[in-house]
């Protein structure tokens, strides 16, 4: 049996780079709860996208788990 013991959320933010052209760096949030949810992760994308001045152009949940 897979048991979930960590969990992660990578968002790609579109940053200006020294030229001004949109680069794409990751922003990595830690130890988030492993039962999040959908709705839970676009309300948090959601408020993240208001609090920084670059768009937010994809996000990923990434589950770590080993078997028990």
């Amino acid at each position: 049996m897979l048991q979930l013991f960590k969990a992660n959320i990578i968002l790609k933010v579109l940053k200006a780079d020294e030229d001004g052209e949109p680069k794409e760096v990751n922003v990595t949030l830690s130890n988030v709860r492993t039962d999040l949810t959908e709705a839970e992760m676009t309300q948090l994308i959601q408020a993240f996208q208001t609090l920084i001045s670059y768009p937010v152009s994809a996000a990923q949940l990434v589950q770590y788990s080993h078997i028990a």
